[in-house]
């Protein structure tokens, strides 16, 4: 049965960014172009984001930046990860909506977070996929005949055990999790057209709200497992939206 969830979840994960296509595409009317610059802009995001984290990292592991001490670091790392995301992608979004000047309705809003996210969502599908074909190829096989390191192969060999013990519902996590990251996404492009119609104000609003989801995420992943913070993941997305719904009338052009 597990073995067929985690086939299912994959299934759903790539689906999910044709669902997302065809909502915007049929019920919001958005254009292949702007679902295309929605996801070039997530795109371009991570070519500043992944680099940003990588060098801050390096900075702190070659001692250029002091370690700090364990009390300060189960919350600075979550906050630190959380702003990196929230000023890269926001920041990124509001450039793009200065491209796009004629995207001033929060239908528009709506779609061009909806590539952004769809745009995501397929990539986290396609190394859902690969770590799923790992998974099957790995199962019982003798880990020591690999060229790896020993302490490598039973860091392996571990994860292994843990993935075909886990109960079923946990196979379907990340379809969960792809979900309301896409409502998230949703919610803060709509938030950063704010800026354009309510005062620059409405981009640091957006910039502090994803960086709140990705914070919460990576303290409750480390701290608290998989259920919580999933749990909170959703409840933060659906408020987010809430938020953006609220905003749908007087967002219209």
């Amino acid at each position: 049965m597990l073995e067929a969830l985690y086939v299912l979840n994959v299934l759903l994960m790539l689906a999910l960014p044709l669902v997302v296509v065809t909502v915007a595409r049929k019920r919001l009317g958005t254009s292949w172009r702007l679902l295309g610059a929605g996801a070039l802009t997530f795109f371009l995001s991570q070519v500043v984001h992944v680099p940003l984290n990588l060098g801050v990292a390096a900075l702190f592991r070659h001692g250029v930046l002091p370690t700090p001490p364990e009390s300060v670091r189960v919350w600075l790392l979550p906050v630190a990860l959380g702003l990196s995301a929230g000023l890269c992608e926001e920041v990124a979004r509001y450039v793009g909506y200065r491209r796009m000047r004629g995207v001033r309705t929060w239908a528009g809003g709506l779609g061009y977070g909806l590539g952004h996210g769809g745009f995501e969502a397929l990539l986290v599908a396609l190394v859902a996929l690969s770590q799923l074909i790992n998974l099957f190829v790995l199962r019982g096989m003798d880990l020591s005949t690999l060229p790896i390191p020993p302490e490598q192969a039973e860091a392996i060999a571990k994860q292994l055990a843990d993935a075909w013990s886990a109960p079923w519902w946990m196979a379907l996590a990340g379809t969960w999790e792809r979900v309301f990251a896409v409502l998230a996404h949703a919610s803060f492009s709509i938030f950063v057209l704010q800026a354009f119609r309510r005062g620059i104000a409405w981009l640091a609003v957006a910039i502090g709200a994803h960086a709140l989801l990705d914070a919460v995420a990576v303290f409750l992943a480390t701290h608290h497992g998989v259920v919580v913070t999933e749990l909170a993941i959703a409840a933060l997305a659906v408020g987010f939206a809430a938020a953006a719904w609220g905003l749908r009338d007087r967002g219209r052009a």
